[in-house]
């Protein structure tokens, strides 16, 4: 009977063993061996530092497309089964473009996403083409790997903690799959090295405001600026950078500051009256690097050494919010006679 071998516990890793518990495989038949695990902070481990929600698809790529949906579509039963306050809830978010998304884009997001209306033009922030209020999925990174984590142990699926630097250390038996869900650590595992894949270097500023309770984001002008609610929580996750091939790990105070800036420029409607973004107390600054990959996201099979190897990285900085999608997509590339 086939084994299952998942190299990585970021969020794709985890979604990756969820998934194959649903289809009833037999949680001793699934290993997870990772360097790294909930609870760890590393800018090579960018899982606990998102500020995550599922927004809208920002373009017309059918793979994305599917990705988010049945991300978004899933997530409620993952909840119900975690129970409890495991970090996802659900949000109003308030979603501006420079430039407004094409009408299919729009209608494939309103075919699944809660409850929205467009929010009217005197109210989108000046030079802003496009402004949409819907209820989506918000995640409290963090809390939710682990307590995702935290099921998938208990339901039996083991965890070894260890480092890969090569691809023949995975020890397997005779039919082993393994799925390769190692995100940045695919540039350097040797049996893969996939010089695509690099950092989409990230900092944020998590600010103490309890006093907002939605999700504000702008996309566009070749800025990303957001304010991500945090949901059960007083956190507040403000950003933001997507600096593509840059390896830079310091928090620079200049970032910082502009982050504080743009917030307060973009979205004034979440200060209260009397007071500046500089009132809410600064919880952490933080530098991350999201995995991300020149070419795209990686989902297909290879046989290295006679083994079979399922891909899933690359998904830089939307592994919550597509992350289940693509795990999906990973594991119907098991041959049938594995099953």
């Amino acid at each position: 009977m086939t084994d299952y071998t998942i190299l990585g516990s970021g969020v794709i890793g985890l979604y990756t063993a969820y998934l194959l518990l649903e289809r009833g495989i037999d949680s001793k038949k699934i290993k997870i061996i990772a360097k790294h695990t909930p609870g760890d902070l590393s800018h090579h481990f960018a899982s606990p530092f998102a500020g995550a929600t599922v927004p809208c698809v920002k373009n017309d790529d059918e793979d994305i497309q599917f990705f988010c949906k049945f991300t978004f579509e899933n997530l409620g039963k993952i909840r119900q089964q975690l129970g409890g306050n495991c970090g996802i809830e659900t949000i109003w978010n308030n979603e501006f473009w420079y430039k407004k998304p094409s009408e299919k884009t729009l209608k494939k997001f309103y075919s699944y996403i809660f409850e929205y209306k467009e929010i009217p033009k005197a109210q989108i922030p000046k030079g802003q083409a496009y402004g949409l209020r819907y209820k989506t999925w918000a995640f409290n990174a963090p809390l939710f790997i682990q307590r995702l984590s935290d099921y998938i142990k208990a339901k039996g699926v083991k965890v070894d903690v260890r480092e890969i630097s090569d691809l023949k250390e995975v020890k397997t038996k005779g039919d082993t799959i393994i799925f390769n869900c190692t995100g940045f650590g695919s540039r350097f595992i040797k049996g893969i090295e996939d010089l695509d894949v690099i950092p989409i270097r990230a900092q944020v500023v998590v600010v103490e405001a309890p006093s907002v309770v939605e999700t504000h984001l702008s996309w566009g002008n070749n800025v990303e600026t957001y304010a991500i609610k945090r949901p059960k929580s007083n956190e507040l996750v403000l950003g933001g950078f997507y600096q593509h091939d840059n390896w830079n790990k310091d928090v620079l105070g200049k970032e910082t500051q502009d982050i504080l800036q743009r917030v307060s420029k973009e979205f004034p409607q979440i200060i209260p009256s009397g007071k500046t973004i500089y009132d809410f107390p600064i919880k952490r600054e933080i530098s991350a690097f999201r995995p991300s990959r020149k070419s795209g996201v990686r989902i297909e099979k290879e046989l290295i050494d006679g083994r079979l190897v399922i891909h899933n990285y690359g998904a830089g900085g939307t592994g919550y919010a597509q992350g289940l999608g693509m795990a999906e997509q990973a594991v119907r590339l098991i041959p049938s006679s594995k099953l």
